[in-house]
C-alpha cells in the first residue's frame, strides 16, 4: 500500500510532521491542517478537504503479554481459524487475534466469533465457574 500511495501523483508525504489540528473553514467543513515538524518544531498549514488516519499496524498487546501467546509482531496466536488462544477461556478479536484480515473492517468482524467461541466454551465447561475465571487471569 505504501509503495502505491508513492507512486501516486497528487500525494505528497510530509515528513517528519504530525497534525496539531485540523481547522475547518467559514462552512464549518475541513479547509486546512496545521502540521508541525518533530524535529524543529516549525509549524505549517496546508490545504486539506479530506483526512485519512493511518492507525498502523502494531497491535496494542501490552495487556495481555504474559499471559497469551504472541507471535513475533505482539499478535495474539489463535487456535487455526477460530479465536481461542493457549489459555482456555480467553478468546482474541479486533486486531489483536487476526492480523491477516485486512481492512479494519474485517478484523472488527470478528468479534462476533469470538463471543460464540466463548459461549461454546462455557458451555462445554460447566465445571468452570465466573470466580475461577476471574482467580485463573
Amino acid at each position: 500500500m505504501l509503495d502505491r500511495a508513492r507512486a501516486t501523483s497528487n500525494i505528497e508525504f510530509l515528513t517528519p510532521y504530525v497534525v496539531e489540528a485540523l481547522l475547518p473553514g467559514e462552512t464549518s467543513a475541513l479547509e486546512r491542517a496545521r502540521l508541525r515538524n518533530v524535529e524543529s518544531g516549525e509549524e505549517r498549514e496546508i490545504a486539506a478537504t479530506g483526512v485519512f488516519v493511518a492507525i498502523g499496524h502494531e497491535p496494542k498487546s501490552e495487556l495481555v503479554r504474559g499471559m497469551v501467546d504472541l507471535d513475533a509482531n505482539g499478535y495474539v496466536l489463535v487456535d487455526g481459524r477460530s479465536t481461542r488462544t493457549n489459555r482456555p477461556g480467553v478468546f482474541a478479536a479486533g486486531d489483536l487475534g487476526r492480523p491477516h484480515l485486512s481492512p479494519g473492517r474485517n478484523r472488527g468482524r470478528n468479534g462476533l466469533p469470538a463471543a460464540l467461541d466463548a459461549e461454546w466454551y462455557l458451555r462445554d465447561t460447566p465445571a468452570v465457574t465466573a470466580t475461577q475465571q476471574k482467580q485463573a487471569a
